[in-house]
């Protein structure tokens, strides 16, 4: 079976349904807003190890 490339959109589009967004920009949006989050989090846990 060929390894077939599918479009970042395509892929994440049940992402977006569950998520309830119509377009697929609003789904990349939260996504990003989500990483900045943890990371922010991880630096907290990470700080109050040290």
């Amino acid at each position: 079976m060929k390894n077939i490339k599918l479009p970042a959109e395509t892929k994440n589009r049940p992402l977006s349904l569950v998520m309830g967004h119509a377009n697929y920009s609003t789904t990349v949006s939260y996504t990003h807003i989500l990483q900045n989050t943890k990371q922010k989090e991880v630096a907290k846990v990470g700080n109050f190890l040290n």
